[in-house]
């Protein structure tokens, strides 16, 4: 049944472009999982709000990353010279 939930959150996550990045599994214990990134905080929360309506009263696991993120303090960019 986990898979159910599973499909249902990838096919709702489709819907909107802005979390094509986003990926769903499950964890051993049929736990849903979202990892991958998303544009912005904002885009990583409405993720995580669809995951946990479409989750059946499973456990919603957030590994999102936030990408391109101005305002994340606490990555420094050794790049920038």
């Amino acid at each position: 049944m986990g898979g159910d939930a599973t499909s249902k959150i990838q096919s709702a996550l489709q819907q909107n472009s802005n979390l094509s990045g986003v990926t769903v599994s499950t964890d051993a214990k049929g736990n849903i999982e979202l990892s991958g990134t998303a544009n912005s905080s904002q885009d990583r929360k409405e993720a995580v709000r669809i995951a946990k309506d479409n989750a059946n009263g499973k456990k919603v696991k957030d590994h999102i990353k936030v990408s391109g993120s101005a305002n994340n303090n606490n990555s420094s960019n050794p790049m920038s010279h």
